[in-house]
């Protein structure tokens, strides 16, 4: 029986780590105390394969041990802050993001320097003062704390923020943080980059998809994104990242030949474009898994997409124990894993077919491959939160991904470019605001046909959840064959 126990083949470690972390996270919201003994077994297991000389299992239950060990950390932080539910404290705070004024509230994200609450403890209070605050500032305040109830914890945990909160008085200091300064400044200059030198309509699709920033759009047109499924065209995620930072990537390649030079230079190009994009649980994934994959030139291997996205998940967990609950997170998850995992075997089939594989056709069926699965594989879940889904998103990937493409590029080299060419750069930010102004005809174009979105319960979520798990098990026993037990 101990033979084999230590045994036992880990062909994919950084899945099981993944698969593991996520079901730890899941259940600690439950029983909280269970992270305190699962910390206790998986260093106990950890210690035990290093005793059996099993190296590659040491490391997945150290990884499992590190996630339990942030669990409980962040558990004991949330005890500490909860012993203030009820009362007024007194602090200073950094302001994360400029204030953005809405129709019924000023969203305000803040975290704790001084003061009686632990440091770096988030918190979005109610915010009615009419003072504009901007990423950086640090005030001082009076916080009514109060507990959240049980059915919003997942929603306001998944954010980091583990309380209720109202500001009763406010006053900005004289001193900055000089991090979220900076990053701050860097948003408000392409913020007035696009409203200066676009149209009013084109600079804000334009700042919406660079930023993730939607204040700016029109209610009208933020209705008609979530109808045809194009929210995450605008809410900056992985697929923005890779189109930014992978023009960066080739330039750093391209200039920089020492492979470690290059990797710190891509390690600080993901920490900038993550900072610019709000450090959204998204884009923590999406940066995270692009330094996983740069870092396999440090070891001389070829980067593995899966391992890439499985250890992304940890890396994500670890930062913020619970985006597993983030509703962003989570489809950018499943339709990388989509993208990934299942979209390139239905691909290679196609090969087969000479009609299909030539170099006009191939591209687009691959483009119409990768947007199917993708949407089918976030059904489940766009059933689940939203209760509707969109009947044309696939239709909305086809037209949109190479115009948003275009827009990005070229509204990025118009931002770069601008302070060294200033107004020489308003012909490349005027061919942006075409792709721009592109997106949103598309957007609403579709949005006017009948039967845009169709209203889904229960019965459907079940339906589309069998669907993929007969899928993905087809493809993985298909690769597995393929791959003579490997699987890929």
């Amino acid at each position: 029986m101990k033979d084999k126990l230590f045994n036992v083949s880990f062909k994919r470690p950084a899945v099981i780590c993944a698969v593991l972390a996520i079901l730890l996270t899941y259940s600690s919201i439950y029983i909280g105390t269970l992270t305190a003994v699962l910390l206790f077994v998986n260093t106990v297991a950890a210690i035990l394969f290093f005793i059996f000389k099993k190296y590659k299992k040491v490391i997945v239950f150290l990884i499992l041990s590190t996630v339990s060990l942030i669990l409980v950390i962040t558990y004991q932080k949330i005890n500490s802050i909860h012993k203030f539910c009820d009362k007024t404290i007194y602090g200073e705070f950094i302001v994360c993001e400029d204030t953005t004024d809405n129709d019924s509230y000023t969203f305000l994200r803040i975290k704790a320097a001084n003061g009686d609450l632990p440091s770096g403890t988030f918190l979005e209070p109610i915010y009615n003062d009419n003072k504009s605050l901007k990423a950086g500032d640090i005030v001082s305040a009076n916080i009514k704390i109060k507990k959240i109830p049980n059915e919003q914890i997942k929603t306001y945990y998944s954010e980091d923020v583990y309380v209720y909160s109202t500001v009763k008085d406010l006053d900005v200091l004289s001193k900055k943080d000089l991090f979220y300064s900076f990053i701050g400044s860097i948003r408000r200059y392409i913020k007035n980059a696009y409203l200066k030198y676009c149209s009013r309509s084109g600079g804000s699709m334009l700042i919406a998809i660079t930023l993730g920033d939607k204040s700016y759009l029109s209610k009208n047109l933020d209705t008609a994104i979530r109808n045809v499924g194009a929210s995450h065209m605008v809410a900056v995620s992985g697929f923005h990242l890779a189109i930014i930072l992978g023009n960066a990537f080739y330039l750093i390649n391209y200039l920089i030949k020492n492979k470690y030079l290059r990797f710190v230079l891509c390690l600080l190009s993901v920490i900038l474009m993550a900072g610019v994009c709000g450090f959204t649980k998204s884009i923590l994934r999406a940066g995270s898994m692009f330094v996983i994959s740069s870092s396999a030139i440090l070891f001389d291997r070829e980067p593995d997409s899966l391992s890439s996205l499985s250890l992304s998940i940890v890396a994500v967990t670890l930062i913020s124990p619970f985006s597993i609950f983030n509703i962003g997170f989570n489809l950018s998850v499943i339709a990388t894993f989509a993208i990934i995992y299942i979209s390139p075997y239905f691909i290679k089939a196609i090969q087969s077919f000479p009609v299909l594989n030539n170099k006009y056709a191939f591209p687009f069926v691959s483009l119409v491959i990768n947007s199917f699965f993708a949407a089918l594989f976030s059904m489940p879940a766009v059933i689940k939160i939203f209760g509707k889904v969109s009947v044309v998103s696939v239709f909305t990937n086809l037209f949109l991904n190479y115009v948003v493409t275009f827009a990005l590029v070229f509204g990025a080299i118009a931002v770069a470019l601008l302070p060294i060419a200033g107004g020489l750069t308003a012909f490349i930010f005027k061919i942006a605001d075409f792709f721009s102004g592109v997106m949103i005809y598309i957007i609403k174009g579709l949005n006017d046909l009948p039967f845009v979105t169709l209203k889904l319960g229960e019965t459907s979520y079940y339906l589309f959840l069998g669907v993929i798990i007969i899928t993905t098990f087809y493809v993985y026993f298909k690769n597995r064959i393929n791959s003579k037990g490997e699987w890929c």
